[in-house]
């Protein structure tokens, strides 16, 4: 059953990406939506905002920069949402460079 009117967030933090998009695709529906990576690295998607809302378990496809993560509504087991922290490969390979 979907649940259109109540919010189900994705959020989580992708470091070096500010002011980029990112995109979400509810696969279940085929619908995206996009949103603006803030200037802290943080980003919000919340699922409510697809046009035909969410349904629990749909699987949701989410792209920045050409990489793509899935994530799946679980209201059971997670009822205030996901977080989905994206820390892209050459971050770490850059920070270990810096401090060793």
């Amino acid at each position: 059953m979907p649940f259109p009117f109540t919010s189900y967030p994705i959020y989580g933090i992708v470091p070096n990406y500010a002011s980029q998009t990112i995109t979400a695709k509810n696969k279940t529906t085929n619908e995206t939506q996009t949103e603006t990576i803030q200037s802290n690295t943080e980003y919000l998607i919340d699922c409510a905002n697809f046009t035909s809302g969410y349904s629990n378990h749909d699987i949701i496809e989410i792209t920045i920069s050409g990489r793509v993560y899935q994530i799946s509504i679980n209201e059971t087991q997670f009822p205030d949402g996901r977080q989905l922290d994206i820390n892209p490969p050459h971050y770490n390979n850059k920070r270990i460079s810096q401090y060793y």
